[in-house]
């Protein structure tokens, strides 16, 4: 229950069952960061792997991370609110396919943040996993909540309407480009099973409610007459606080100061039944730039912007013995609770000696243990000065927004077009019509892989229907990952856009020859294979030592064939994961289509898998 000694990180719930692999996954978030979505991928292959270290993958275990999730993952984001990377990878290219960018079908955004995994074993019935959150996929270092539960099939189908059921299968069609026939496959035989899927409950729990909303069918998150009620909210709005907590006898908030800041007098007055705190925002460290700008009313960190301190989303309802706890995506602001976004929570039942208010803010009389276990000691009450000024409005702020929709109103695409022996031309085209934006704002767009300022090209010729083209592109340079820059005034802000490929199409040999660099020797070649073919029950990898080397952890001395229990490790999982081999064949086949991959293949392997390879097709046969 947000217990600042409790903090879970975010990748732990990915990991699969003991015995069990990724099947498939399905995540939601608003705003996406991509080295989050790569750091994801590690724990969804290879589970909560013991190697010491600071947690972020070496360039081989990324790859092979992706390579096993990339194809049964799918990531569902709002439109534009990708974030500018940091620093280029090449592991990029293998996100292009797992990103697809949504819209919110009634003006709002699309906000829900959930993970949906299915693991699958050997003679095991399917294993299933939800995980509702309050925190979008990036590197924030906030103070979030998630719920957390596992279930299993076999029920008989339920009768009654499954809110959860409909979500799922409504993620394909809000998809601002046609999602792929596979992966819309996939999600609807998901969509299908948990008709017959029962998650757990948590101790203390009575009942369960799944929350969407912003899809047909759900139209309300407004929650019902309480005695008391807890509002925990990083973002507030006038109208929705007041509806939440205007006729309770008993009411406490918790925000973010600016963000009670930013409600009116008039609000703050009719709420003086009810507390009112302020998140200390891990004040022993320096907030970021982005902490210090004042945002208006309901306003959510958009992509790129590092958020600290109170991100949770929690509604804790009493009414007399019983309490209602609502986690999720959430914010309490019109947009969320005016039907206006699209967001997802779970609401749980319970007795108030269970779940309610007094479980996570005890009253300040039952001692200073008891607050010293709970998240007393995060807040401190808020009182507005007598000479409080309000904020103005930002209204360059309010004019990036709206040039951020004025793009999306294009409708973007590429052209691929080859133009020599080993180079292409990328073309941005509209396929839309969209407000021109003001004159004194500027917009330009570079490939993603491009990370010299000087690439970026003017992109106004967008509105008058002209593409940007960029000449010469390298196979490794190919991308549908498109940096876009606003600028109003000296206001800029940086995203990225996945966009479609509607002329041409991306050359096969740009993947073969990716790969090849980022796997760059044969010593990489061996670790990666050697984690195409890991799995958490292997002890003879365990016990030679090589678990630190094969993912980048350990010595960087160099394994031969010789020293490698290769033969065995095909043996095994040609037994257990025959369909790991296949993931090899093809790495084979990809490494020897440039010479670059050809030249990190040991001679040795190549005489091993052929052997292996034959005694393989022969037992087919």
């Amino acid at each position: 229950m947000l217990e600042p000694a409790d903090r879970r990180v975010y990748w732990e719930p990915l990991s699969p069952p003991p015995g069990y692999e990724l099947d498939l996954a399905v995540a939601t978030t608003y705003s996406l960061d991509l080295q989050a979505l790569i750091m994801a991928a590690v724990p969804m292959a290879f589970g909560a792997l013991d190697v010491e270290g600071d947690g972020l993958p070496d360039q081989v275990q990324a790859l092979a991370s992706l390579q096993r999730v990339a194809r049964r993952t799918t990531v569902f984001c709002q439109q534009a609110q990708i974030a500018e990377p940091g620093r280029y990878s090449r592991l990029f290219s293998l996100l292009e396919p797992v990103v697809a960018e949504v819209r919110a079908p009634r003006g709002g955004v699309f906000h829900p943040k959930i993970w949906l995994l299915r693991y699958a074993a050997e003679d095991e019935d399917p294993w299933y996993r939800l995980v509702v959150l309050s925190r979008n996929l990036t590197l924030d270092r906030s103070w979030d909540a998630m719920f957390v539960a596992d279930g299993w099939g076999g029920y008989a189908r339920r009768s009654f309407r499954e809110p959860l059921v409909d979500f799922v299968q409504a993620l394909p069609d809000l998809c601002a480009e046609p999602l792929a026939d596979d992966r819309r496959e996939a999600i609807e035989e998901l969509a299908e099973e948990l008709w017959r899927v029962q998650f757990e409950r948590p101790e203390g729990v009575s009942q369960r409610r799944h929350r969407p909303i912003g899809i047909d069918g759900y139209e309300n998150l407004y929650v019902d007459w309480a005695n008391r009620r807890l509002v925990i909210s990083p973002f507030l709005a006038d109208a929705t606080i007041l509806d939440l907590l205007g006729d309770v006898d008993e009411g406490i908030v918790v925000s973010r100061e600016d963000a009670l800041d930013r409600l009116q007098q008039n609000t703050l007055d009719a709420l003086e039944h009810c507390r009112i705190f302020y998140w200390l925002d891990d004040a022993v460290e320096e907030p970021s730039d982005d902490e210090e700008e004042d945002h208006a009313p309901g306003y959510e960190p958009e992509a790129g912007e590092t958020l600290r301190g109170l991100h949770a989303k929690i509604i804790v309802t009493e009414r007399g013995e019983h309490a209602r706890l609502l986690i999720g995506s959430a914010n309490a602001t019109d947009a969320a609770f005016g039907n206006h976004n699209v967001e997802y929570g779970i609401s749980l039942r319970g007795y108030v000696d269970e779940l309610g208010i007094d479980c996570m803010l005890p009253p300040e009389e039952e001692g200073e243990d008891r607050r010293d276990a709970s998240l007393s000691n995060m807040i401190m009450p808020y009182e507005r000065a007598p000479d409080f000024e309000p904020v103005p409005p930002d209204l360059t702020e309010e004019q990036l927004r709206t040039l951020r929709v004025l793009l999306t109103g294009l409708d973007l695409g590429l052209a691929i077009n080859q133009t020599g022996e080993d180079t292409w031309d990328l073309s941005v085209e509209s396929w839309g019509l969209a407000e021109a934006p003001s004159v004194d704002s500027t917009v330009r767009c570079r490939p993603i892989s491009r990370e010299q300022e000087v690439n970026l090209r003017d992109a106004s010729c967008l509105w008058r229907g002209e593409p940007v083209v960029f000449e010469g592109a390298s196979l490794e340079t190919l991308t549908t990952f498109f940096v876009f820059e606003m600028r109003v005034d000296n206001e800029r802000k940086r995203l990225v856009m996945n966009l479609p490929i509607r002329e041409g199409a991306m050359p096969q040999q740009r993947q073969d020859r990716l790969i090849a660099r980022m796997i760059e020797d044969s010593d990489g070649f061996l670790r990666y294979l050697l984690m195409l073919l890991w799995n958490e029950d292997d002890v003879e990898l365990d016990s030679l030592g090589m678990t630190r080397w094969i993912f980048g952890k350990g010595s960087r001395r160099s394994h031969s064939i010789e020293t490698l229990p290769l033969l065995e490790e095909l043996v095994c999982t040609f037994s257990r994961n025959p369909e790991r081999l296949d993931d090899i064949e093809d790495l084979i086949r990809r490494l020897g289509t440039t010479e670059e991959g050809k030249r990190i293949v040991p001679d040795e392997f190549l005489q091993l898998w052929d052997a292996f390879a034959a005694a393989r097709g022969d037992t087919d046969g």
